[in-house]
């Protein structure tokens, strides 16, 4: 029972750590729960930080003084300008998707749900044969 309940502390506290990355808190509490909360720790660690405004400014200061110096080709610089200034805005970068992108999504979704139900099985198997 200790275990357990050492599990559950330990993966909500592994999957905080997702609050500021890439991974996300949700998708970090799912594999500590239903692998460990070990793997959930590597998974964070592995996983990027999430870029703020700040990030997006100084990229494009940084993209402006490349600029200045002829390292970078004016369309690319507008280009890439006009992303940044994008990413500014909404630092999340929620965009609209292609039927590309929700199809990838899609497959992507399926992939995490038979690794769950894989996981599952295994936990329950580990469960019932350690009684």
């Amino acid at each position: 029972m200790f275990v357990i309940i050492l599990w559950f502390i330990l993966s909500f506290v592994v999957a905080s750590m997702g609050t500021d990355r890439k991974i996300g808190y949700g998708t970090l509490l799912l594999i500590c729960l239903f692998l460990s909360p070990l793997v959930g720790l590597i998974f964070a660690l592995a996983s990027d930080k999430k870029k703020t405004s700040k990030d997006y400014e100084l990229e494009l200061l940084q993209l402006h003084s490349m600029l200045e110096k002829g390292i970078v080709a004016e369309e690319s610089f507008e280009r890439r300008k006009a992303d940044l200034l994008e990413l500014i805005k909404n630092p999340d970068g929620i965009k609209v998707i292609s039927a590309e992108d929700k199809k990838a999504n899609e497959s992507l979704t399926k992939f995490y749900i038979i690794a769950i139900a894989a996981a599952m099985v295994l936990l329950l198997l580990v469960i019932l044969f350690n009684l």
